[in-house]
């Protein structure tokens, strides 16, 4: 995770010793009086780790959509929303690292599953890929968790400890050093278009664009769900509606939030967990691995495009990577429809590379 900084000790080893010291708890500790070389340094970083962790949330999110046998059902149109939002702010943290001259990495950092996420955050949480359960939407709420968590119907959850680190945590280090340091920023590299709506050439843009990530993830800063509107709730409070089966709405006289209406949970095709590395050919029957296959290829290329598109390629390889995307669809809702042999759990995608997977 912090290859970066192995990697600079050398050539600035007194200004980075302290940060490798601590380099387990990055985002938890104050940001100490280093060079501007070392602090732009660690700026970089945590940018790379946050793109990382962005594209980390899709997946999983991806296989609760994909596992919901009603593509109409309101909980799959919620998830399609939360998806289209993470691709949005994963774009932002490659714009900023891009503005700063740095070149976003996506198909060399891919996610393994079941894993940590980047950077210290929720050290504690292993990700896995599944269809939509109680685990995995548990999972999604820690992901999405804030510092502070607004009581409903009288219930509340307990936010992270201190031993815990959020994703707006992580916003909040990366602004902080982009306030102290004042970089030159350049748009040379950045790309607009679908799913990359956004460019920054300022510190003014950088600022707006992280509470668009904080508010749209964890809620507003003001911790209200109100504030990004009741039909339109942040991922967490979106989560914790699939976990109560209920909405999320605000009373008219007491303005306090209740779980009202009941929400449908909606029918869907029993995923198993994917296992460490994914399934492998000798474990499956040929059509099985067929889909599995195509699949991969497919990802594999996908991930590609997104790369390329901050290296080289922009805005035309952002839309072929989206098509890509649509098309990793047609191989996972089918493989997802077929049950394990002697389990009452089913077949799901392994998000890996082709390369790993003929291994």
């Amino acid at each position: 995770m912090f290859d970066t900084l192995r990697e600079k000790i050398h050539e600035h080893k007194h200004d980075l010793q302290r940060l490798f010291d601590h380099a387990k708890h990055l985002i938890k500790h104050e940001i100490d009086e280093h060079s501007y070389e070392a602090n732009l340094t660690l700026l970089k970083t945590l940018l790379q780790n946050a793109i990382t962790l962005e594209f980390a949330t899709m997946p999983p999110y991806l296989m609760a959509l994909w596992s919901i046998k009603d593509e109409r059902d309101p909980i799959a149109y919620s998830l399609r929303e939360i998806i289209h939002e993470e691709m949005i702010h994963m774009s932002f943290a490659c714009n900023m690292l891009a503005s700063l001259g740095g070149s976003p990495q996506i198909k060399n950092q891919i996610p393994v599953y079941p894993g940590k996420l980047p950077a210290g955050v929720h050290p504690d949480l292993t990700v896995k890929l599944s269809g939509l359960n109680d685990e995995s939407i548990a999972s999604f709420m820690e992901i999405e968790m804030p510092e502070h968590v607004v009581t409903i119907s009288g219930e509340t959850i307990d936010a992270c400890s201190t031993d815990h680190s959020t994703v707006g945590e992580l916003y909040d280090h990366i602004l902080q050093l982009f306030e102290r340091l004042k970089p030159e920023m350049t748009l040379d590299k950045q790309v607009s278009g679908p799913l990359a709506i956004y460019t920054v050439d300022s510190v003014k843009k950088v600022r707006y664009a992280i509470d668009m990530i904080k508010t749209q993830g964890e809620g507003s800063h003001s911790n209200t769900p109100a504030d990004t509107g009741m039909d339109d709730l942040a991922h967490f409070y979106r989560f914790w509606e699939m976990q109560k089966c209920k909405k999320i709405r605000q009373c008219e006289q007491t303005k306090d939030f209740i779980f009202a209406e009941d929400i449908a949970f909606p029918d869907v095709w029993p995923v198993d967990d994917i296992p460490e590395g994914g399934y492998k050919q000798e474990e499956v029957s040929e059509s099985v691995w067929a889909l599995m296959e195509k699949f991969d290829e497919t990802y594999t290329q996908m991930v590609g495009k997104l790369d390329s598109a901050w290296n080289g390629g922009g805005q035309g390889d952002i839309i072929r990577a989206h098509e890509l995307m649509f098309k990793l669809r047609e191989y996972a809702r089918p493989l997802m429809a077929i049950p394990i042999p002697n389990s009452n759990k089913h077949y799901g995608p392994c998000f890996r590379r082709a390369e790993v997977a003929r291994t």
